[in-house]
């Protein structure tokens, strides 16, 4: 017998890469402060460090060869091209998650997609797939990797998957159903990552999905009322659905939103590849990217809400904090060329080529 609480996994990357250098230690500060403050005591939080994970997958990394490689984090692109000099670097394609924020229970829509068929076929047209490297920060069930191979027609079994953090575990032992590194590789992929956590005893949220937000303070406070409303009521009752669906509260917490006649539309172009979970003829669905934490029903499960709500204004001023850390318009370029700094420091620049010194 073991009393092992289960464990969540608070994910700095985001918020390392939206912040200056200057201010790491100070973000890994308050980020540890905030966890203190909010998580259940039903469970055990750690802070992985993003920067001792990207160190150890650029260590696995050094000396491979790849005749192609594709950055889906947006920030990793210069210590990329620092690791693989005279390796062609794909940039700019991503995939995105859209949940249903007009239901409690949020459902996956589907997900954005950055280029259409044509666009992937242009670019895909003049590279060398023999062996490919795909990088990306966080994977839970693998789907943004998986579906990235299916869209650029890949070889599953010549392509390598770089994560900073992975999900090693079963998704649903009872199903059968695995997690991102064991799909990955039961396809005959290679999965390589910085940290791992295991579900179903493990979970993770990313920290920088409660503080990035334009409407921060106003989003927080009508959060918590959703969320205690939902402990009261229930998740299906008809006073959250309504609560939610109030002009006020959808303008407040997500702003930035999509219509279902939108979603038709970018599926139209090929921008948006639907989940099959949720019915998009249906009417009155609003949809959005990385919604806020504060409303999410099963963020809730791993907070002390009578404690977050306690502690309200400390909290507020926390995440204010945070929010003007990671907002300063300079801050990405400080931390990618940081971070390119640390592959140079760690000597891990393993390619050279008669261009040698001179920036890409």
């Amino acid at each position: 017998m073991t009393d092992t609480k289960p464990r969540i996994h608070w994910m700095l990357d985001e918020s390392i890469a939206h912040s200056k250098p200057s201010e790491w230690g100070r973000v890994i500060s308050l980020e540890n402060e905030l966890v203190q403050l909010i998580g259940s005591p039903k469970f055990e939080h750690i802070l992985p460090n993003p920067i001792e994970g990207l160190t150890r997958i650029f260590h696995e990394l050094k000396g491979q060869k790849f005749t192609t490689v594709m950055d889906l984090t947006g920030w990793l692109l210069p210590s990329l091209h620092d690791l693989f000099s005279n390796t062609p670097i794909v940039e700019g394609f991503s995939l995105s998650r859209v949940r249903v924020v007009s239901s409690p229970n949020l459902e996956t829509s589907g997900y954005t997609v950055s280029m259409n068929p044509g666009e992937i076929e242009a670019t895909r047209l003049g590279l060398n797939w023999e062996k490919t490297l795909i990088v990306d920060d966080t994977t839970f069930t693998g789907w943004t990797s998986l579906k990235t191979t299916e869209l650029w027609k890949l070889n599953p079994e010549t392509t390598t998957h770089a994560f900073l953090i992975a999900n090693t575990g079963m998704l649903s032992p009872e199903k059968g159903i695995k997690g991102a590194v064991q799909e990955l590789e039961s396809r005959g992929s290679k999965a390589i990552w910085g940290h791992e956590l295991r579900t179903p005893e493990e979970d993770g949220w990313h920290l920088k999905d409660l503080h990035q937000h334009q409407n921060l303070l106003g989003a927080f406070g009508m959060g918590l009322d959703i969320l205690q409303l939902i402990d009261k009521e229930g998740p299906d009752s008809e006073i959250v659905r309504s609560t939610l669906n109030r002009r006020e509260v959808m303008d407040t917490i997500f702003p930035e939103r999509l219509s279902t006649t939108q979603i038709k539309q970018m599926v139209a172009e090929g921008k948006f590849i639907p989940s099959g979970r949720v019915d998009l003829s249906a009417g009155g669905l609003i949809h959005t990217k990385n919604p806020l934490l504060w409303a999410s029903r099963y963020f809730r499960e791993h907070i002390d809400l009578q404690e977050v709500v306690n502690h309200r204004k400390e909290i507020g001023n926390i995440l204010t904090e945070l929010n003007t850390l990671t907002e300063d318009p300079e801050a990405k370029t400080e931390a990618a060329a940081e971070l390119k700094n640390i592959v140079r420091r760690e000597g891990l620049t393993t390619e050279r080529s008669s261009h040698h010194g001179l920036e890409r």
